[in-house]
């Protein structure tokens, strides 16, 4: 005798194309400790551990083709990235009361170049502002790219201010 009820198939359809829970119950589809959203095509977890026995875990971010693509196009018809084009995304958001607000940091990578070169990118929106600014990339030949980062100069030199152990120092910059 079989622990398992029989389904018929299109209950069993109708069961799997619809948003599916587990775990408690939370205020709203936020807070849920483990959410498919079927519309969104979005995962809403509480907690992720990623753990492995031997080897260290691996997080990818992978992405096909140009903006817009169907996400039902033919494995054939599938195309590399092109130049500059966002190759995945993490960021951090708080609640602003209503629903999450701004991106408060982020980090991307961007496709670069030829063949697997790429830049990765940290950015975080001022106070005030709604939108994350690149503070920091480095491209795919290694450099540091300090984007539109404030300069300060003097008789001696171009300085860059950053912060050590919490007290503001310059920075003395050749530029080339």
């Amino acid at each position: 005798m079989s622990n398992y009820t029989a389904v018929e198939t299109s209950e069993l359809v109708r069961w799997l194309y619809r948003d599916f829970m587990l775990g408690r119950e939370g205020p709203s589809t936020h807070t849920q400790d483990f959410l498919f959203k079927l519309n969104d095509q979005a995962l809403v977890l509480r907690k992720l551990y990623l753990t492995d026995i031997g080897d260290p875990p691996d997080l990818a971010l992978r992405r096909i083709g140009p903006d817009g693509a169907a996400w039902d196009t033919e494995r054939d018809d599938f195309q590399p990235p092109t130049d500059g084009q966002n190759l995945g995304t993490v960021y951090w958001q708080g609640w602003d009361g209503e629903g999450f607000g701004d991106r408060s940091a982020q980090v991307y990578a961007r496709k670069q170049g030829e063949g697997s070169g790429g830049s990765l990118h940290f950015a975080t929106t001022p106070v005030d502002g709604h939108e994350p600014v690149d503070r920091l990339t480095i491209g795919a030949d290694g450099l540091f790219d300090l984007g539109d980062t404030p300069l300060d100069t003097d008789e001696k030199g171009v300085y860059v201010l950053v912060r050590v152990h919490g007290q503001l120092a310059k920075l003395r910059l050749e530029l080339l």
